[in-house]
């Protein structure tokens, strides 16, 4: 038993094993997402699933937006905690009650959304987005006149030229 201690080479291997273990913890504990950063990655998986209903907002307050939408002949009730896009809604939240459009996932209907950074499904609130370059948006290349085009430049595969 003591020779293999002995040897270097399996001491330094345990010791960068021990350190390579360290790290790999580290990083596991700093890529930790905290719940704001899931339930706005939640909002926008929503949001690119462009599935829509009508729905009927029940009540509306300063943090939370009551809701209700029927799908399927099943009939949803929701809320949405809106604290983090407080900045979006009006100083009046009560105003929201009414018609809404509901984003909901196909595969799980319960999840859904009214309102989101980019997309807002109350008629009174309007998201404007702001129009991307061609050369910040992947797979487009700008063509002259300011159009972009998915895959501009590149030959189709049927054509001769």
């Amino acid at each position: 038993m003591d020779v293999i201690w002995a040897d270097p080479r399996f001491t330094g291997g345990i010791l960068a094993g021990a350190a390579l273990l360290a790290l790999a913890g580290w990083i596991v504990y700093r890529r930790r997402l905290t719940p704001q950063e899931k339930e706005r990655r939640r909002r926008m998986a929503l949001n690119r699933w462009q599935r829509t209903v009508e729905g009927l907002v029940l009540d509306a307050a300063a943090d939370l937006i009551q809701y209700q939408y029927e799908l399927r002949g099943v009939a949803y009730s929701a809320s949405q905690d809106v604290s983090t896009l407080r900045h979006l809604l009006p100083d009046d939240p009560a105003r929201l009650a009414g018609p809404v459009n509901v984003k909901y996932d196909p595969r799980n209907p319960a999840n859904s959304i009214v309102l989101c950074e980019e997309w807002s499904g109350l008629p009174s609130i309007q998201i404007r987005r702001e129009a991307k370059d061609a050369s910040q948006e992947p797979g487009l290349e700008k063509l002259g006149g300011g159009c972009a085009v998915a895959g501009a430049g590149r030959r189709s595969a049927g054509s001769r030229q």
